[in-house]
């Protein structure tokens, strides 16, 4: 037998399977766009498309089909968005998602961020300084002109004319900073000093004059004058990043960040206070209304996530994990539960569910008659939330069957009937 034939040939496949096995596992969660008080879209890695209609009760997958990853989502209306990403990637619905359609950048180079004013007028800026402006809904992209070759991470208009752009020098120069305005819908870009060398990552102007930068440093910058002059402010910890900002209007406003760090304004930035979420990169934010927002990030890098508030950020719930199979609820249970399974007695499937109260370890064993362990459905740590998990009996003989959840303060066993 010659085994280096056989070891040449599987080392590829091996390589294929892996770069699988990886793409797959990769389900971050990068962008959150919200129309009105129901509807809202979230955007992320390997093509990643989640949408709600029922103000974030529900989150459901669309199909983007692209498995490229998606960095930005905007929508003008409940019909009306666009996505964008790796590898020029821009995707148009005018059905809400329900059907996504490519259109042509002309670039291969990563776009990271979009924002439309409209139907016809939008932006569209990435890597090697790209930034793409459409006047017809994107079914052409014209590239403008800034002598800018560096990475723009952010873009906000207040009308067809005014605009900025915020960005940063590549790797491994990210602390340097890039900031751009237009007053004549982009033709010409003016490269902006405001007294700050850190990356910024995302910005927000509330009108022609007033306007948030976030960035390296936990830095937020404003000015209320357009630029002229600006105002530098240090929320967090020197070393970490904040990475998302929004404003309902001049006065209410938050920013997300590194570490958790979640920050709420009501006087239009002049003070901050630090809200509680969950640990992990916050890397997006959008409110519905005063009371109720939304967050995305990623727990490990993989594990894309959603924060929900309902009383303005006072408290945040996690309502989606990529990971936690099941999590269905943006209720935080208030103690351990285990539910009698449904349907009972069954026929080869049937659905458990459990709540979770706080973070921790969780094992959903099920036992045959004599004690003896058949199937481990649950065994990994988890948030509070509602979760349901199916057993699936195929394989086992008719009997009386018994499920076990365990956590390190709370147990309780079910019984349930499998009839074949």
């Amino acid at each position: 037998m010659n085994t280096q034939k056989i070891l040449v040939f599987f080392l590829p496949v091996i390589f294929f399977l892996s770069l699988i096995s990886s793409h797959a596992q990769n389900s971050s969660l990068n962008s959150i766009d919200v129309v009105g008080t129901s509807y809202g879209w979230i955007v992320g890695n390997n093509g990643i498309i989640l949408y709600t209609t029922d103000g974030g009760i529900n989150w459901q997958k669309q199909i983007s089909g692209t498995v490229n990853n998606l960095l930005s989502v905007d929508f003008i209306d409940n019909h009306t968005g666009w996505a964008i990403g790796q590898a020029g990637i821009i995707l148009h619905t005018t059905d809400g998602g329900g059907t996504w359609v490519y259109q042509n950048s002309g670039i291969s180079s990563s776009l990271i961020s979009v924002m439309f004013l409209d139907k016809n007028n939008g932006w569209s800026v990435g890597y090697e300084g790209i930034i793409l402006h459409t006047t017809d809904g994107g079914n052409n992209w014209q590239i403008q002109i800034s002598d800018i070759s560096d990475v723009l991470n952010g873009v906000s208009f207040v009308d067809n004319l005014n605009g900025w752009i915020v960005g940063c020098w590549p790797w491994p120069a990210f602390n340097r900073r890039i900031i751009l305005k237009t007053t004549d819908g982009g033709v010409n870009w003016q490269y902006m000093d405001a007294g700050f060398t850190g990356a910024l990552y995302d910005v927000c102007f509330t009108s022609i004059l007033t306007g948030y930068l976030v960035g390296y440093g936990s830095t937020i910058i404003s000015t209320n004058d357009g630029g002229s002059n600006w105002t530098i402010k240090t929320l967090g910890e020197a070393n970490h990043s904040l990475r998302g900002v929004c404003f309902l209007d001049d006065n209410n406003g938050w920013i997300v960040g590194d570490m958790g760090m979640i920050f709420h304004t009501t006087d239009g930035g002049n003070t901050w206070n630090k809200q509680y979420g969950f640990g992990g990169s916050h890397d997006d934010i959008k409110f519905m209304d005063p009371m109720h927002g939304f967050i995305v990030y990623s727990a490990g890098g993989t594990d894309g996530r959603i924060l929900h508030t309902d009383d303005g950020g006072n408290n945040w719930s996690l309502v989606y994990s990529s990971t936690s199979a099941g999590l269905r609820s943006n209720i935080i249970p208030t103690e351990y539960l285990l539910y009698q399974n449904y349907p009972n007695p069954f026929n080869s499937s049937t659905t458990i569910k459990y709540t979770v109260s706080e973070f921790t370890e969780i094992t959903l064993e099920v036992f045959d008659l004599f004690g003896r362990q058949v199937d481990i459905l649950v065994k990994e740590d988890k948030p509070p939330g509602i979760y349901e998990v199916e057993f699936d009996g195929s394989l086992f003989s008719s009997g009386i069957y018994y499920y076990c959840l365990k956590t390190p303060t709370y147990s309780k066993t079910n019984k349930m009937l499998l009839i074949k």
